[in-house]
């Protein structure tokens, strides 16, 4: 099982499934099943696509020079970068925007920016920002304090780090003890809400059939089954 996993790089995907279900984080770390994604998805990348021109464009009129990011472009503190890729260790963010920060009187920082696809905030959007917030703080002198969400229709959300990363780093410790294992083994099928939409759907309904599992009843969520 260790060479299933060796070199394996932990991105925002992976967390955000993790955070949904471990076991379709664990799925998405050992990367050889793809299920098939949910139609929901491809509305909602369309949707994000076009957020995304719209409030790049929306910069770009305020006056404000974008530019595709580079670790040379982050090194050298320009104002917004695009399509960023932060790595730190084996963490990989991927996110929308970096952003100087407004708020900051003295020094540097960048704050990230996700676009979302969605009209309302969604529990994934949260997760990735933090994430790339998490990875971010890695990467510079000083942590972000805020971040923003931008949902369609062009609505800019302000978000707050003041709690922290501890799920965040939680989520990573356990996928990180998976990679080093010579026996971690997938997660027991758990059925929720996420299944509707999850790309591994319906190989875990099948396996949860097979199983005669507690979660196929209404109502039986994972702390009631224990």
């Amino acid at each position: 099982m260790q060479d299933m996993f060796a070199m394996k790089t932990i991105t925002s995907e992976i967390v955000t499934g993790f955070m949904h279900c471990q076991r379709k984080g664990f799925l998405l770390l050992v990367g050889k099943e793809s299920g098939s994604p949910h139609e929901m998805d491809e509305i909602v990348t369309f949707n994000t696509k076009n957020n995304r021109n719209e409030y790049v464009s929306s910069l770009e009129n305020e006056g404000h020079k974008i530019q595709t990011f580079t670790p040379e472009r982050f090194a050298s503190r320009l104002g917004f970068l695009i399509d960023v890729k932060l790595e730190a260790d084996d963490l990989l963010a991927s996110l929308d925007i970096l952003a100087k920060s407004s708020s900051e009187p003295h020094g540097f920082r960048y704050e990230p920016t996700l676009i979302s696809g969605n009209y309302f905030i969604q529990f994934e959007d949260k997760i990735k920002l933090l994430f790339s917030a998490y990875v971010l703080t890695q990467l510079q002198s000083k942590p972000p304090k805020n971040g923003l969400i931008v949902t369609t229709g062009a609505a800019i959300n302000k978000i707050k780090f003041e709690n922290g990363y501890r799920p965040i780093v939680k989520a990573i410790d356990i996928l990180r003890d998976w990679v080093s294992s010579t026996s971690a083994e997938a997660p027991r099928v758990m059925l929720n809400k996420h299944c509707n939409v999850c790309q591994f759907r319906h190989q875990c309904r099948k396996n949860a059939e097979e199983l005669d599992d507690l979660s196929l009843l209404d109502r039986m969520t994972p702390k009631i089954i224990g």
